[in-house]
């Protein structure tokens, strides 16, 4: 259980990471 909950939240913070570096790469 807990496992599966720190493999979503991790995937979910490296899409943030690369949304944010595209953004910051546009600029």
């Amino acid at each position: 259980m807990m496992k599966i909950l720190l493999v979503c939240f991790a995937g979910m913070s490296t899409s943030i990471m690369m949304k944010k570096m595209k953004e910051s790469a546009a600029k």
